[in-house]
């Protein structure tokens, strides 16, 4: 507006019909116009401005037909809830393949990454269909992120859902895995996570048995509501901890068959 020229009341009417133009009801843009410093103070709201900053400057610029993509990116950042950062407890994940070094001993670097490849299918596939975020590969595992709690629990059952179909085609080489979930508030910095959240769902991922996926009990508290069920699976010595921590097994939530 400022580096435009343009006075207030033009800005306005401008930003009111730019956002009459992309669908919004004309009484819902001119709110919005009208309100648009309030909207600024809102996070969930920042990147949309900006994107429409950056397409207006490519614009001027005369950089092409792609100017508009920063915003219609932001516009879908802020329409999907599950792309925002989290409000609350996140969820962190880990996988970690099961006899790794053997398998790399007996089969070599080649049959090594046939599992590899398999696994990453197996955890990326489960990530895309929960919303999960993957943070870093680790080499013989995935670790990733979950802003729904139960959703993190939910994707676990499906990677040993599809880690049990995979078997079941009788691969040259079995993939086996243990996944470990944990719940808190991580310290987040440069796309990773940090921070005793972190560090205990490691050592659940340690701690858990082939092909199970075993959560912390906060984890458990937290997904109410997720098609999963949860299992003791008794209680573990943890480094750091001075108490036995009661760990629980994520299966797959029975269904009820009423009867006729």
């Amino acid at each position: 507006m400022h580096e435009n020229s343009l006075s207030k009341r033009q800005f306005l009417g401008l930003l009111e019909s730019s956002l009459a133009v992309i669908g919004n009801p004309k009484k819902t843009a001119h709110k919005l116009a009208d309100k648009y410093e309030e909207y600024l103070l809102e996070p969930q709201y920042v990147g949309i401005f900006q994107g429409g900053r950056q397409a207006l400057e490519g614009f001027g610029e005369e950089l092409g037909p792609d100017v508009s993509g920063a915003f219609s990116d932001a516009i879908k950042s802020w329409r999907n809830p599950k792309s925002r950062e989290a409000s609350g407890p996140l969820a962190i994940v880990f996988t970690d393949i099961v006899g790794s070094t053997k398998t790399t001993q007996d089969h070599g670097d080649q049959g090594a990454q046939i599992l590899v490849r398999a696994h990453s299918k197996v955890v990326r596939d489960a990530l895309k269909a929960f919303a999960g975020k993957e943070v870093k590969h680790t080499g013989d595992g995935i670790m990733a992120s979950f802003e729904q709690i139960g959703a993190a629990s939910e994707s676990a059952v499906q990677m040993l859902q599809a880690l049990a179909k995979y078997n079941s085609t009788s691969p040259e080489i079995e993939l086996h895995i243990r996944v470990g979930i944990n719940a808190g508030d991580p310290i987040r910095e440069d796309d990773d996570y940090f921070g005793s959240t972190v560090q205990m769902a490691a050592r659940i991922c340690d701690a858990a048995e082939t092909d199970q996926a075993y959560v912390s009990n906060i984890v458990r508290e937290l997904s109410g509501g997720a098609a999963v069920d949860f299992q003791s699976a008794g209680t573990f010595s943890m480094k750091g901890i001075d108490e036995p921590v009661t760990l629980y097994a994520a299966v797959k939530k029975r269904q009820l068959i009423s009867g006729s």
